[in-house]
């Protein structure tokens, strides 16, 4: 990628220079800063701005109160429009990173786990093109800290009772609800890891009119019987599923490699039951696709096999590896919190004394980051 300071200065200027801040002057400032940052990434802010000039306009526009995230996030939102307008389906890839800020004094961060560690999640959907898996920029993105209430016994009793939006579980139904107000005219397809296997997952994507493409985590049991009269359970039912194609293709290792695989898909229609705690919720008909390496090369250790749990029509060899290759395009935001966290930008290093201008520092290299992959 081209980062020269008239390139990256002019990707900056067509990605933030709408950005409302009710100030011509914190626009082109925003505009600036973005700019040095895709030029010098692996740098700190000060090495970045280059003097103590705009290393201090730099932490002053953070600092401003008319520089809010969703300002920046709304312009980027302008220009992923603008790329995606030839689309008719757009892939939006979620998932949750957490920041550990342990070692510094900030105020409004949290817990981020059960011991004394501290710091922020950062909930992202990342827009990518289905045809050839390119990201688009950032569609949604939820920083939250952890509250201390949460660490009690008294709350996680009575945690599993709690409506949705009252869990940390529910920015994966936000993200659906937010994405589908960023492109109300496009195809969306939400696609998530085994965290997001919730049942109010599936159901926010039928109300907002939307697909979601989930891994598969619980084992529900399913609404008819099997043999020996007892309800079936989902995995034993996958793993029986009609056979609908046996292809190759690439699929990842890790953030960089990838390797060829011998992949056997099978396919399952069920009906998602909601729990007890979700009365008068309704079926939803969803695929499963159960995606398994069935003979390895000697050397895997780790043979692929996946279910995934889709909303949308799988009736064809074709359409079901087209799935498969979009659920594979969701690396792309591992790649993404990779390039935010350790592969670029090292935002657990950045020196904020709040949780506020953390946040927008945040959602800037955020942008960033999704220029960089």
């Amino acid at each position: 990628m081209d980062t020269t300071a008239s390139s990256a200065y002019g990707w900056s200027l067509h990605e933030l220079g709408f950005a409302d801040f009710n100030d011509t002057r914190l626009t082109k400032r925003g505009v600036d800063i973005a700019a040095r940052f895709l030029q010098h990434p692996q740098r700190s802010i000060p090495q970045a701005s280059g003097d103590w000039a705009a290393t201090k306009g730099t932490y002053r526009f953070f600092t401003n109160e008319k520089v809010q995230s969703v300002h920046m996030l709304n312009a980027h939102r302008q220009q992923i429009s603008k790329r995606s307008a030839h689309l008719s389906t757009i892939l939006v890839a979620q998932d949750t990173t957490v920041l550990n800020l342990s070692r510094r004094q900030i105020v409004g961060i949290g817990s981020i786990g059960g011991g004394t560690s501290t710091g922020l999640f950062v909930h992202t959907g990342l827009g990518i093109d289905p045809n050839g898996g390119i990201p688009l920029g950032v569609v949604t993105q939820e920083i939250y800290a952890r509250e201390e209430k949460t660490k009690t016994p008294e709350y996680k009793k009575g945690a599993k009772d709690l409506p949705i939006n009252e869990k940390e579980s529910g920015r994966w139904v936000t993200a659906i609800t937010e994405g589908k107000k960023v492109f109300e005219k496009k195809h969306l397809v939400f696609i998530g890891d085994r965290e997001s296997d919730i049942y109010e997952v599936f159901a926010e994507a039928k109300k907002q009119g939307v697909d979601v493409l989930i891994r598969t985590k619980q084992n529900r049991t399913l609404e008819t019987s099997g043999e020996t009269g007892k309800k079936e359970k989902l995995f034993e039912k996958v793993l029986s599923g009609e056979i609908i194609t046996t292809y190759e293709t690439e699929v990842p290792i890790d953030h960089h490699k990838t390797r060829k695989a011998t992949l056997t898909i099978r396919t399952s229609a069920i009906n998602l039951m909601p729990s007890k705690r979700q009365v008068g919720q309704e079926l939803i008909s969803v695929i499963v696709l159960n995606v398994m390496e069935e003979d390895p090369p000697e050397a895997v250790t780790e043979p692929i096999h996946w279910m995934l749990t889709t909303s949308l029509e799988v009736t064809t060899a074709e359409e079901a590896q087209e799935k498969v290759t979009w659920y594979i395009y969701r690396w792309r935001i591992e790649r993404f919190h990779y390039t935010l966290k350790t592969g670029a930008f090292n935002i657990e290093e950045l020196q904020f004394e709040t949780y506020d201008r953390f946040c927008k520092a945040i959602t800037m290299y955020s942008i960033v980051a999704a220029r960089v992959i």
